[in-house]
């Protein structure tokens, strides 16, 4: 995953993928870190344009294995 240099857009998710034709914006966080209102902003855009969005951490990983076979029903 890229790491923020001062170079990219702020508040963009760690992850842009398209699966199956559906765009998923996933937002990476480990242990307690929780993303910032720039991030839950862009994800909630993301959302409401008919994107999935995800914040994934390490006890919730069934959660993106959900939303990608949601991609493929």
């Amino acid at each position: 995953m890229p790491i923020g240099t001062g170079y990219g857009n702020s508040g963009v998710p760690d992850f842009l993928c398209c699966v199956n034709g559906k765009f998923v914006a996933i937002e990476a966080k480990a242990g307690k870190g929780e993303a910032t209102a720039l991030q839950l902003k862009n994800l909630s855009d993301i959302n409401k344009a008919g994107g999935y969005t995800l914040i994934i951490r390490e006890n919730n990983l069934e959660h993106l294995t959900n939303v990608i076979s949601e991609c493929f029903a």
